[in-house]
């Protein structure tokens, strides 16, 4: 398949917090902090996109620039910056 590059929007949000959760889930993996068998399941991860949902609004409000990578329409990946006093 072919990776897409393009900008995010508010809509691929909770697409961006499972890819996030999944990499933090992994980085935990490998710190021994947690086992394969732990790995959330990106349909249980609604409920915890709740909670971060105004946090995560706030940031798509005030980045500089947002992308996403998408691969068979799923995200895959993103990218965010901030841009604040002329500092990225």
């Amino acid at each position: 398949m072919t990776i897409k590059i393009r900008p995010g929007t508010r809509a691929d949000l909770f697409g961006a917090f499972i890819v996030f959760r999944l990499a933090l889930h992994r980085l935990n993996q490998s710190l021994g902090l947690a086992s394969p068998e732990g790995k959330p399941a990106p349909e249980s991860l609604s409920e915890h996109f709740e909670i971060f949902r105004s946090y995560t609004e706030h940031l798509i409000q005030t980045a500089d620039q947002f992308w996403v990578a998408e691969e068979g329409g799923e995200i895959i990946g993103f990218s965010r910056s901030i841009l604040r006093d002329g500092i990225r």
